[in-house]
């Protein structure tokens, strides 16, 4: 289990044997002692079964300066924290051998605590969007849609290119679609 300062990138973690609600709660106790009183606490999470109990929802509802953030299904590249999973995958779990549990924990806990020393720092996300920026026109209700660079008529509001290539007039007949230059 980890949790992940995305202010100085270096991150807390804790072996566990089982993952269910009473093992992360007791995680969330160490976060509330390991950070300072008056700190607000924002856990981002999956909707893992350990994440959404009940025991788990009401534990940080009695905690003011808890703030639970959950990601979207299948979205869990948007918790930070999976870039360091990423990366402890990548540079370490696909070039081990782990004859025993504890041998891999031991390597972890290694892992770890040689990036928190010297490879901490807060990630930046450098995506700026344009291929997303530039597939939508200034109305921003209709997209551009292009195949193998060729522009194609223009798509519905839900992404669907129109029957006949053209799009609803307020009529509901179809019109001629415009292409943009």
């Amino acid at each position: 289990m980890a949790g992940l300062n995305v202010h100085t990138g270096q991150v807390l973690t804790e072996r566990i044997d089982r993952n269910n609600a009473d093992t992360f709660i007791g995680f969330l106790r160490r976060l509330n002692e390991s950070i300072p009183a008056g700190t607000s606490i924002h856990p981002v999470m999956d909707n893992g079964s350990s994440h959404v109990a009940k025991k788990t929802k009401a534990w940080p509802a009695t905690r003011p300066r808890f703030n639970i953030h959950h990601t979207p299904e299948h979205a869990s590249r948007l918790n930070q924290v999976e870039l360091f999973f990423s990366a402890l995958t990548r540079r370490l779990l696909r070039r081990g051998q782990f004859a025993y549990r504890d041998e891999l924990a031991a390597a972890i806990d290694t892992f770890v605590l040689a990036c928190d020393e010297h490879d901490a720092k807060p990630y930046r996300w450098t995506y700026d969007g344009s291929p997303l920026k530039a597939a939508w026109t200034p109305e921003g209700s209709t997209r551009r849609c292009t195949r193998a660079g060729r522009l194609l008529p223009d798509c519905s509001a839900r992404g669907r290119p129109a029957a006949d290539g053209g799009s609803p007039s307020a009529s509901g007949r179809r019109t001629p679609s415009r292409t943009h230059a």
